[in-house]
Formats: C-alpha cells, sequence, structure tokens
C-alpha cells in the first residue's frame, strides 16, 4: 500500500482515504481499494476455476 493513503477500519468496514484530489492521489485511491477489496475477497470466498476436458480418447 502507498503511504500517502489513509486505510482505518470502521464498523466494521475498510474505509481507504486520500490527502488531495491530485491525479496521482486519486490514481493511488482506486487501485488500493481495488487492492483491499481482491484480498478480502480472496480470504473470504477464495478462488475455484472449473476445468473441463473435451477431447477424445
Amino acid at each position: 500500500m502507498h503511504p500517502n493513503m489513509k486505510i482505518e477500519l470502521k464498523d466494521n468496514a475498510v474505509i481507504v482515504t486520500r490527502p488531495t484530489d491530485g491525479r496521482l492521489d486519486r490514481s493511488l485511491h482506486g487501485l488500493t481499494r481495488t487492492l483491499i477489496n481482491n484480498m478480502v475477497l480472496g480470504v473470504s470466498t477464495g478462488y475455484s476455476k472449473q476445468l473441463n476436458i473435451v477431447g477424445v480418447g
């Protein structure tokens, strides 16, 4: 996580805030939010892939 982003846990929710509305901070804000969301989904839901084998033999 980037040191400019402030990450807090409030009422069972993760809050990401940015220091300014500059272009870099907006980009990092979205990236940080998405990375945290993917981490939470990975821990709670997990990852699975269905394998379909098609062929002869």
